[in-house]
């Protein structure tokens, strides 16, 4: 289902809103998170475009969408110290307005975010504006976004949202129309009809979100089985370095006690040597002494057999 719309017809459909964004720190756009940041912030009064201009100018990066409608309507002084971004946002939440032939009451509506990177996003909208329009104007969505993969195509969404809408026991029948060119799919219905093509939109982006994690998530899952791996193994590094080191402490210990042996040897020897010299002058003392008796003995007997034969 394809249908050209003219740029002016686009133009006052997509003019509905208006983006602020401001630049500097993030805050989380769940309220229950204990460490969103705190602002302080001193209005001296105004719109409400004004008072988000000064939340930006205080809070930083954040995301805040606005309806035309809602923009113009009065906002009195507001001082807040140390509340966070979420409560601030919070105070236009209900402000109302009656300008000629209509009433305004704010709705502030904290978007889902699907990646842990994604800033933040506020909308503040007029409900009874917002009721009205929904009945009688159309209503686009961009699905680009959940066309840039292989997981759904514009025939995938288109027939989602007719199954959502057959359930519904509408008395009107929707007029769905999708131009494939800026992936815009515009529709006009009544407000459950239009609710169930919202519902319906944001699940598929979900359900994309979610499939489109799950090969990284198996690398991760992957990423932390190696750490794992890699803990183990600078452990078991660990543990066979204390062993070398022991080892080596072993071998030190050991060569120096092989030293002291060594050199107790080498003593021994020294005193065996010294034994043996002493031993072979006492051996060359006792022939010599020897010699010299027997010498002596063999004169005392030539002596005694030359006294007889001379009486």
């Amino acid at each position: 289902m394809t249908i050209l719309m003219k740029r002016t017809s686009l133009l006052a459909c997509m003019a509905a809103l208006i983006l602020l964004v401001g630049g500097g720190s993030t805050f989380a756009a769940n309220t229950s998170n204990d460490k969103e940041e705190l602002i302080s912030v001193k209005f001296a009064g105004g719109t409400v475009a004004d008072y988000i201009k000064a939340l930006v100018k205080e809070a930083g990066t954040i995301n805040v969408v606005v309806a035309l409608e809602a923009a113009d309507v009065p906002m009195p002084p507001v001082t807040l110290t140390k509340v966070t971004v979420s409560a601030a946002i919070d105070l236009v939440d209900g402000r109302s307005a009656s300008p000629p032939g209509r009433n305004i009451k704010l709705d502030v509506r904290h978007m889902p975010q699907y990646a842990e990177e994604e800033l933040p996003t506020y909308q503040i909208s007029d409900k009874g504006y917002q009721t009205e329009r929904l009945r009688t104007n159309a209503t686009v969505w961009t699905i680009a976004n959940l066309l840039r993969s292989d997981i759904f195509d514009a025939d995938d969404v288109l027939a989602a949202i007719e199954t959502a809408l057959d359930i519904l026991e509408s008395t009107g029948e929707p007029i769905i129309r999708f131009h494939k060119e800026t992936g815009l799919v515009i529709a006009r219905g009544d407000q459950a009809q239009l609710s169930a093509i919202d519902d319906v939109l944001g699940q598929l982006q979900a359900s994309q979100n979610l499939m489109s994690q799950r090969p990284y998530q198996k690398l991760r899952d992957e990423h932390a089985a190696l750490g794992g791996e890699m803990e183990s193994a600078k452990a078991r590094i660990s543990e066979l370095t204390g062993e070398r080191d022991s080892a080596r402490d072993e071998i030190r210990r050991f060569r120096v006690e092989l030293e002291a042996q060594m050199a107790r040897l080498a003593e021994t020897e020294r005193m065996l040597q010294q034994r043996n010299q002493e031993l072979a002058d006492l051996t060359s003392l006792l022939r010599k002494t020897q010699a010299e008796l027997e010498a002596e003995r063999r004169k005392s007997t030539v002596d005694g057999k030359s006294g007889r034969d001379n009486p």
